[in-house]
């Protein structure tokens, strides 16, 4: 899921200073909790209306159009349990 709420100034450039700097304005916030609510909200209406999950998974299936995920990773590769930081 995304969400695109406002947490910032118009216009302000991302991965910037003055991104960084609006961070802990109230804006910032209100922003990302409205975002968490709306999250948390359609989570819960899914849980309880099965016929939503089931529209959402027809409408998946006819964008995807029979075509299916194919990792681009060897079936060999697995996860190793040695991240370097041991």
């Amino acid at each position: 899921m995304q969400v695109t709420t406002a947490c910032y100034a118009k216009d302000t450039p991302g991965h910037s200073w003055q991104q960084v700097a609006q961070g802990k304005r109230p804006l910032c916030y209100n922003g990302m909790m409205t975002a968490a609510k709306v999250m948390a909200l359609t989570g819960a209406q899914l849980l309880v209306d099965p016929q939503a999950v089931a529209d959402m998974r027809a409408e998946f299936d006819a964008a995807m159009e029979g075509r299916t995920y194919e990792c681009p990773l060897p079936e060999s590769m697995r996860p190793s349990a040695d991240n370097g930081n041991l």
